[in-house]
């Protein structure tokens, strides 16, 4: 029986310190029936010029330059120019170990399912692991796991990202699945929950073989830390995405469970929001507390709330569920400023989305 073709597609841009490393662990995989499609994003660095040099090297590099459009663009690119039945996606500051396809393609085989995920390391730049991300092993019904993530933190940070998972081809191009370059961060999480809506089945490995690496801004010219003062937004339109796939299909405890999830994020992020005032000023930030207030898987998660810990506020969720936004902003800002005085205001300002 031949070997399925992986195709593993890498967006590139101005990492030419780390690009190599990253290049030479999918050459080191055990598993080497695989094509590697390298896009570089308009780099204004060497990274170009390092990609070129090890397609002379390798018949398997494929290497595509195109204007800097952004990760989700590149992404694209390499998805158009894919002949393989299965697809990776790693980045390129980030490293995979070399078993790590050989077991995916043999969990995809095995367990005849529609895409496979495993877990990931933080780690930095002495390779020292600071946080793990290790899932039970488990064959999930695509509802069990769309549920079961929103609930399960270890699994929900695996399926936020898309570098984690090895995925068919085939149900890609036949329901036309694309990143969004709408979003400037999240369009991981927006590809992912797009193509679980399409599967019926996934595996999921007890292993943490994806190496995401944490830098320090000063080793690294174009490492900012940026601050998204919309990136409730993405807690909301995830969380609608994912509703819309079970919705029907859901027992009305896991809908509990999944709202009181959702809730205790999003009040987290509210009270964040309150940290942006000197940016964007109380009249602004008022309508986007207002906002989230008037949407209606917000009103239906305040409805159920249960208070869980001692601090935990029961005057927020209160004033969310009878929709009293004066008072409700009132609460998120006296909660902010134990906020601010812990961590200053936001630096470094950004959208959630991409300039169109």
């Amino acid at each position: 029986m031949p070997k399925p073709l992986v195709s593993f597609i890498m967006p590139v841009y101005n990492t030419e310190k780390y690009v190599a490393r990253a290049i030479e662990s999918v050459l080191s995989q055990t598993y080497q029936n695989f094509e590697l499609i390298l896009v570089n994003d308009g780099s204004t660095d060497s990274s170009g010029l390092i990609c070129d040099s090890y397609a002379k090297q390798s018949t398997k590099i494929k290497v595509m330059h195109k204007e800097n459009g952004g990760v989700s663009s590149a992404r694209n690119c390499g998805l158009d120019a894919a002949n393989g039945e299965y697809i990776q996606f790693i980045d390129s500051d980030d490293e995979i170990e070399a078993e790590r396809t050989q077991k995916m393609v043999d969990a995809m085989i095995k367990y005849d399912v529609d895409v496979v995920f495993d877990g990931f390391k933080t780690v930095n730049e002495k390779k020292e692991v600071k946080r793990e991300f290790c899932p039970e092993f488990k064959i999930y019904p695509r509802n069990k796991l769309l549920i079961n993530q929103y609930i399960d933190k270890n699994l929900h940070s695996i399926l936020l990202s898309s570098c984690v998972g090895m995925f068919k081809k085939s149900i890609i191009e036949i329901n036309k699945l694309a990143f969004n370059t709408r979003y400037a961060v999240g369009e991981d999480g927006f590809f992912t929950l797009d193509y679980l809506k399409y599967i019926e089945n996934a595996c999921v490995l007890n292993t943490c073989s994806y190496y995401y690496y944490i830098y320090d801004a000063q080793n690294r010219a174009n490492t900012v830390s940026y601050s998204y003062c919309d990136a409730y937004e993405l807690t909301i339109a995830r969380f609608e995405k994912m509703y819309s796939i079970i919705c029907g299909n859901i027992a009305q405890q896991e809908a509990s469970s999944i709202y009181q999830a959702f809730i205790d994020r999003l009040i987290a992020q509210m009270v964040g929001v309150l940290r942006y005032i000197k940016h964007y000023g109380i009249n602004e930030l008022y309508c986007r507390v207002q906002k989230i207030a008037c949407n209606s898987h917000v009103m239906a998660a305040a409805k159920v709330y249960k208070r869980a810990k001692k601090q935990d506020s029961i005057l927020i969720p209160f004033f969310l569920k009878h929709k009293i936004v004066p008072l409700l902003f009132a609460a998120l800002f006296f909660r902010s400023k134990k906020l601010i005085k812990e961590r200053g205001f936001p630096q470094n300002i950004k959208s959630i989305y991409t300039k169109q």
